[in-house]
């Protein structure tokens, strides 16, 4: 059974945490599927040899403050487009989605974010700017809190991850195998309802107009283990209305078989990123 630690390894995205000090000092690295930058990470750990802003491109720092700002003034995660650096200079236009974390008195030390790189997905390009509408809810009621951590490991980051992170099988109704990060709040039905089709399939969760799609993208996972996959659809929330969201995710082989593992992020505030449903990059 996937655990968060084997997800956060296989999906397609930088997952990170980082302080709330002027430098956004990272603590905790990870490059899922791949490691877009060309940079060793753990070099940007703890300021080591790189501070976090040694890969953003100098007409987006400001972009960055602006997104760690709105996401001090929200429980729920907020989700921006800005420029990183290959290490060989090369700019590659990214998504990244980010929610601060907070202590029992409500006191936000850190950020937990995931960053995507859509250089090959030119539908989600666009001007660098915090995408997330003003007007959104800023209320998540019983988001998590934590004391600051010792050491973050997997679990930890799993369970403040500002995305939904999953694991399917590739069959027809994608058993659901894992569900973390903002799973609980993307559709508000317990995870543990759809694990191992326990009470749900996962793929009732589909918008039945959009289930061509969901079909496409895991079929393209199982296709080309390994190969980053980025889809649009709809869900179906448990008050009934569609939840659009958007899918990053790989196959990754598994005893004989193709497990989707990938994050899933929800869009409903984010009218910049909307559009038709389909597989965008396969």
């Amino acid at each position: 059974m996937p655990n968060a630690e084997w997800v956060l390894r296989q999906v397609p995205v930088i997952s990170y945490f980082c302080e709330n000090d002027g430098l956004y000092t990272m603590r905790w690295l990870n490059a899922g599927g791949g490691n877009d930058l060309g940079y060793d990470l753990q070099d940007f750990v703890n300021n080591k040899h790189y501070f976090a802003a040694s890969a953003v491109h100098p007409d987006d720092l400001d972009v960055v403050d602006q997104f760690a700002e709105r996401a001090l003034a929200s429980q729920r995660p907020i989700v921006a487009r800005y420029r990183l650096v290959h290490v060989q200079g090369r700019v590659l236009p990214m998504i990244l989605t980010a929610r601060a974390v907070r202590d029992g008195d409500g006191q936000a030390y850190g950020f937990c974010g995931m960053v995507l790189d859509v250089s090959e997905t030119p539908a989600l390009q666009g001007p660098s700017k915090v995408l997330t509408d003003h007007g959104a809810p800023k209320e998540q009621p019983q988001t998590p809190l934590s004391p600051y951590p010792d050491k973050p490991d997997p679990a930890w980051i799993n369970r403040h991850a500002p995305a939904a992170t999953f694991a399917v099988e590739t069959d027809e109704s994608y058993t659901l195998r894992f569900a973390g990060g903002q799973s609980e709040f993307l559709l508000e039905y317990p995870p543990q309802d759809f694990l191992n089709n326990a009470k749900f399939r996962a793929s009732m969760a589909v918008l039945p107009e959009d289930e061509e799609v969901a079909d496409q993208t895991v079929e393209a996972c199982a296709a080309r283990p390994g190969r980053m996959v980025v889809s649009r659809y709809r869900l179906v929330h448990a008050r009934g209305h569609a939840v659009p969201v958007l899918l990053a995710c790989r196959g990754v082989p598994v005893e004989g078989r193709v497990l989707v593992a990938g994050i899933g992020l929800d869009l409903t505030h984010c009218p910049a990123l909307h559009g038709k449903p389909a597989v965008l990059l396969k």
